[in-house]
């Protein structure tokens, strides 16, 4: 299963921040330790969170539970039902490190309390987070990349015939190198079903994508760093193949003496 991040954290501080980034990065408005007025008195809540591209805002109440070798009982979802009732929370969702005990799962159900492992809170969002956060920022990046290596482009044409000799060479050499693997990054900036490495039932690649390439194009896959089409996780994903970018604009970038 393609997770947005893989490794649990070994801390409950670290578990309540990536919550807290995933809420963030898909576009809530965010808040650790947040002190939530209650009908009597007030509680301090892990991550307070509020989806404003709804209407009306709905606001989330989570807690982060990192109980080594130990799910969690009925009692604690009994306690954060009355909170979740007396803050008027939309929901409140309870992420838990170990899962839940059958008790706990059953004093959740037919309520607006969730239960999710880290795991399963991750696939809950998997999707907004990609749309919110992952697409656009390597859309925006691989804007000049896609330039210097589309087969038309005046700009870059006109700057060309500028070139000394070494220079020009240098330049076909890059783009040679990076001709194809602009397209497959191009392909991760499309929304589906333009995105050839996309399945039909989701807007996110499946991890890792070695063998999708290999079954579709050697020559693509060839062209391609190992810690792009290894990658397991799709925040590991994005910084790698934002750094493959950023490297490949800046040997461009450097043939020119500027940005073209």
């Amino acid at each position: 299963m393609t997770l947005i991040e893989a490794s649990l954290p070994v801390e409950w501080h670290e578990l309540q921040v990536k919550v807290e980034q995933i809420y963030k990065e898909c576009g809530f408005e965010t808040e650790i330790d947040k002190n939530v007025s209650l009908a009597r008195g007030s509680v301090d809540v892990d991550v307070y969170a509020e989806d404003r591209s709804n209407d009306p805002v709905a606001t989330y109440i989570c807690e982060c539970k990192l109980w080594n070798n130990s799910r969690i009982p009925r009692s604690v979802v009994h306690s954060f039902r009355t909170v979740i009732s007396d803050s008027g929370a939309n929901f409140g969702i309870i992420i838990s490190a170990e899962g839940f005990q059958s008790g706990a799962i059953e004093a959740a159900g037919n309520s607006n309390v969730l239960l999710f492992t880290f795991s399963q809170f991750q696939n809950q969002y998997i999707e907004r987070w990609w749309e919110y956060y992952a697409f656009p920022i390597i859309h925006e990046a691989v804007g000049p990349l896609i330039e210097y290596t589309e087969p038309v482009n005046s700009r870059v044409s006109k700057a060309f015939k500028e070139l000394n000799d070494r220079r020009k060479k240098r330049f076909l050499e890059l783009r040679e190198l990076y001709e194809l693997s602009s397209l497959f990054i191009t392909a991760f900036s499309m929304s589906p079903p333009g995105n050839p490495f996309l399945s039909s039932d989701t807007i996110y690649p499946t991890l890792p994508i070695v063998e999708n390439l290999r079954n579709n194009t050697d020559k693509l896959f060839a062209k391609l760093p190992n810690e792009i089409v290894e990658t397991e996780t799709l925040r590991e994903f994005v910084v790698v193949l934002l750094d493959y970018i950023r490297k490949g604009i800046d040997l461009f970038d450097d043939v020119f003496g500027k940005r073209i």
